[in-house]
């Protein structure tokens, strides 16, 4: 689970992507399952008649991933630990999830939760509740394709790390779940299954 904090914070602080190429590690103690993540992206701009934004392209979307579930870390008030990542976290589309991460902060280790989530036998539902945007430390992102000029995907794209909103949603067992998701720029929407092994 370290290295998926790592790279996805690399991507976060520097505002780049480095070609981090690596999913996220697994504890012993952590149920793991490789596997593919499809469905669907809908990405909008701002290049419409008078500025207006628009559906600027729908796409299907389909990228190995790896999903992990665990035991809550520190401070985490969930009843089981999720994180999920494609296995290219520098790729455009790459996606990156984390229920909660431990961070050092001056006073000491604080636990930043990003999702509530609730199990039911073998089901589990969750809502992403806090970016923490305020803090820096967006950890669940999609990695966007961004023009390098805007209105004019001609002349370059470059990924672009977006944090998923407030309000997410993800259900699913401990093999497969679905993702309805919405940037916080409210520019590309999720709707993607993973289907594990």
């Amino acid at each position: 689970m370290r290295l998926i904090r790592i790279a996805v914070s690399v991507l976060t602080t520097v505002g780049l992507t480095l070609g981090v190429s690596a999913a996220p590690a697994a504890a012993a103690d952590e149920a793991v399952r490789t596997g593919v993540l499809t469905g669907t992206v809908r990405v909008y701009d701002y290049c419409g008649p008078g500025v207006q934004k628009r559906v600027a392209g729908v796409y299907d979307y389909n990228m190995a991933g790896k999903l992990i579930f665990g035991r809550p870390i520190d401070g985490e008030p969930n009843e089981f630990h999720l994180a999920f990542a494609t296995n290219d976290l520098g790729a455009a589309g790459a996606v990156g999830l984390d229920s909660a991460v431990q961070v050092n902060a001056g006073s000491g280790p604080v636990t930043l939760v990003y999702w509530r989530l609730s199990a039911d036998g073998d089901r589990f539902t969750g809502e992403l509740t806090d970016p923490h945007l305020s803090e820096a430390a967006a950890i669940n992102l999609f990695n966007n394709q961004q023009p390098l000029i805007p209105c004019r995907p001609e002349m370059g794209t470059l990924p672009m790390p977006l944090a998923l909103a407030a309000g997410s949603r993800i259900s699913g067992t401990p093999v497969s779940f679905a993702l309805q998701a919405v940037t916080t720029d409210g520019m590309a929407e999720l709707d993607l299954r993973f289907d594990g092994s």
